[in-house]
């Protein structure tokens, strides 16, 4: 189960173009993980989206289910997406 959320379009894109997506997870709650994710064009080094998208991890029963994952942020920048993550929930 994933929801979509805080997607940011800096560009728009033609169809038929190639993308290229790039995310990583950069938060993780109880049941949830949040991942960052950039998409890009082919022939471009600025993305034209970015933004968050949370899974829930879930049971047979697709009730939401601990999962034991931890996130250590290290970089600043995955610091600053850290913390942006943790505090979606807040909006």
């Amino acid at each position: 189960m994933f929801k979509n959320s805080r997607n940011a379009f800096h560009k728009t894109y033609k169809n038929g173009n190639i993308l290229k997506f790039i995310s990583k997870i950069v938060y993780a709650g109880k049941t949830s993980l949040v991942s960052y994710i950039t998409a890009y064009t082919k022939d471009d080094n600025e993305p034209f989206v970015s933004g968050f998208i949370t899974f829930i991890y879930v049971d047979k029963e697709t009730k939401p289910m601990a999962h034991d994952i931890e996130i250590e942020p290290k970089t600043d920048e995955d610091i600053e997406l850290y913390n942006q993550a943790k505090n979606l929930k807040k909006q």
